[in-house]
């Protein structure tokens, strides 16, 4: 009798403790699925805030290379750039003072018949008040054709806002939750201010974001019924997170947004932890074996997550690569349509920018191409091939690099002392573009280049104005696929410069380290003299960073 009751004893404590047990694991699953689906869609909110700026930049720079753009021009351009997802439209918002507002409504009804500049008065368009400045929308292109063009965007408050936010930074910039008076869709707009050679302002290109598309956009296939996806404005202030739900902060387009995933299912089935206590009793029996198949399930459910977590950092480093990749190119594809089809009309000074400006995102493309080249093939093979020779003018090298380099144009850079050194030239232009992009990216303008030789080794400290590095930042630094802070108006990096750079400078006998993480972050590269030796491969170094996706 007592074995029986000890045996029933333990049979309910066994299915308990079992039940318990499942309902525990389905909580932590479902947490860690949830987790998994979220940061995958607030990638994707990310990844649309992302392009839809980098759409307006490229329009901004078509009416930075051209003093008169046309309504054909305009819309050729943006419908082969294309809209990205959520966005619905596309426009330019001229800059008028009063007493220029009537020929600008004379020539926006010789391009559009009827049309006039308007604002908004309980749902329908009247004639503008009087005021000194006005911000008509003078081009728009958008897939359901709305008939936008004339609406002053300056008589409602939340654009007034937006394009005043705009004007004041100077850089690009996300508006506010809105609703657009002429098709009643909610949503923001992403603006960059074109401003004319003397400095006035010429107007804002804005892209308009549909939130209902952005968010159905993000939303992951198949997840409707289970999960909500909620996107917030912090800069004005936010609702508090819901209880239980994933949420996360975005810093894009000069604004912070919050992004909410809630889950819409219920609790682990309390039905199917009764059966459980109901087979445990019945079952005592089974219950050696039960423990066996949980702890076989939880070992292959952490086999499966750290799949999950690999298959993760390939799909981010895959997504910025490609959008990476996609910044330069859409320009490219913008100023090449717009050459051959306008090439008639354009003068010269504009054809030889706009090819400049082609130039200039093809050597960004090339650099980024040969950095993932590079990387490639020391994870097959551990090694690149270098081919080291003497530079007698080292100066000259690095003041050729960065002339060259279309990112460092706009920092002036300074490059004192001079040496020789024993280097592959290729591979030396490779690290040093990497480098001048790091400062830029991350630091502020100038960019000092100092340098020195001691007899044995050659040292180029790059180093610029900026904040620096932080501490927590240093240990990770030279991790591969780690990418910091992205700026505004620069498109995310691959994670891969500072590590690509230090393994080819040790593989030529050299070294990259950190040397300064206050004023500005200096980087040095060290170097052989000329004549102290030859190119060095250290494999075993490599080993342990050969190992890919």
């Amino acid at each position: 009798m007592r074995w029986a009751v000890a045996l029933f004893v333990l049979c309910v404590v066994g299915s308990i403790i079992a039940a318990l047990s499942y309902a525990v694991s389905q909580a932590h699953r479902d947490e860690e699925l949830l987790a998994t689906r979220a940061e995958a869609m607030s990638a994707n909110l990310a990844v649309m805030i992302h392009d839809a700026g980098a759409h307006a930049s490229a329009v901004t720079a078509l009416f930075h290379a051209s003093v008169h753009v046309t309504e054909q021009e305009f819309s050729s351009f943006v419908e082969d750039i294309g809209l990205t997802e959520g966005m619905f439209g596309m426009g330019f918002v001229a800059a008028v003072d009063q007493p220029e507002i009537a020929g600008f409504e004379l020539e926006l009804a010789r391009n559009h018949p009827g049309a006039f500049v308007f604002e908004v008065d309980e749902g329908e368009p009247v004639a503008v008040g009087l005021r000194d400045t006005y911000h008509p929308i003078q081009f728009w292109w958008s897939v359901d054709d709305l008939p936008a063009w004339g609406f002053d965007a300056g008589s409602d408050p939340e654009f007034a806002a937006a394009i005043e936010r705009t004007l004041k930074t100077g850089r690009l910039s996300a508006s506010g939750f809105l609703v657009f008076p002429v098709s009643a869709k909610e949503g923001w707009v992403i603006s960059q201010p074109v401003f004319r050679a003397d400095g006035t302002v010429r107007g804002v290109v804005a892209t308009a974001m549909d939130i209902d598309a952005v968010l159905a956009a993000a939303l992951l296939p198949g997840v409707e019924d289970e999960l909500e996806l909620r996107i917030h404005d912090l800069t004005g202030g936010a609702p508090r997170t819901p209880e239980g739900a994933w949420s996360e902060s975005v810093r894009a387009a000069n604004r912070t947004w919050r992004i909410d995933v809630v889950s819409t299912g219920g609790s682990p089935n309390l039905w199917t932890v009764m059966l459980i206590i109901s087979v445990g009793i019945a079952m005592g029996a089974a219950l050696a074996a039960a423990v066996l198949a949980v702890s076989a399930r939880l070992r292959q459910q952490s086999e499966v997550d750290k799949m999950r977590s690999l298959n993760r950092q390939k799909d981010d480093f895959l997504a910025t690569v490609s959008h990476e990749l996609r910044t330069p190119l859409t320009s490219i594809v913008g100023f090449a349509d717009a050459l051959r089809e306008g090439s008639g009309e354009l003068s010269r000074a504009d054809q030889v920018e706009m090819i400049d400006f082609i130039a200039d995102e093809a050597d960004a493309m090339e650099g980024i191409v040969q950095d993932l080249l590079v990387v490639a093939r020391l994870q097959q093979h551990g090694v690149v091939p270098i081919t080291c020779r003497a530079i007698d003018n080292l100066a000259a090298e690095v003041k050729k690099i960065a002339d060259q380099a279309a990112i460092v144009r706009s920092s002036p850079t300074t490059v004192s002392g001079n040496a020789s050194a024993f280097a592959d030239p290729a591979r030396l232009r490779q690290i040093l573009r990497n480098l001048f992009d790091n400062s830029v990216r991350h630091g502020l303008p100038p960019i000092e280049v100092t340098i020195e030789a001691d007899g044995v080794q050659v040292r180029v400290r790059v180093q610029d104005s900026g904040p620096g590095v932080g501490v927590a930042e240093v240990p990770k630094l030279f991790d591969r696929y780690r990418s910091g802070p992205n700026p505004e108006g620069l498109p995310t990096s691959t994670g891969i410069g500072l590590w690509l750079s230090r393994e080819l400078a040790r593989l030529m006998g050299g070294d990259l380290r950190l040397v300064g993480t206050g004023k500005g972050a200096a980087f040095e590269l060290t170097l052989p003299v000329t004549g102290g030796g030859e190119c060095v491969i250290e494999p075993s170094a490599l080993a342990e960073q050969a190992v890919g996706f």
